[in-house]
């Protein structure tokens, strides 16, 4: 979470894009912290919901693993039988 403020208007951004973005148009940095463990997103969670989006899946992000898994396998097997 990067915390900013300008003048009396504090943003909380959990993107350090967004962040810059805001620094940019005058907003100066209050506070950085590091996301908790349970909050970072594990590398096999990023490589899921890349394939996600490779498959079209909708609202891929705000899915769990197990969800995620099962809409990934529901697409390919929607894809192999489109193909046959």
């Amino acid at each position: 979470m990067i915390t900013l403020k300008r003048l009396n208007v504090v943003k909380k951004v959990e993107s350090e894009f967004r962040a810059e973005a805001l620094i940019r148009q005058g907003f100066e940095l209050v506070e950085e912290q590091e996301p908790k463990k349970d909050q970072q997103v594990s590398e096999e969670m990023l490589e899921l919901r890349e394939r996600a989006a490779q498959l079209g899946i909708p609202r891929a992000s705000q899915m769990g693993e197990k969800k995620l898994l099962e809409a990934i396998a529901e697409k390919e097997l929607e894809l192999q039988k489109g193909g046959e």
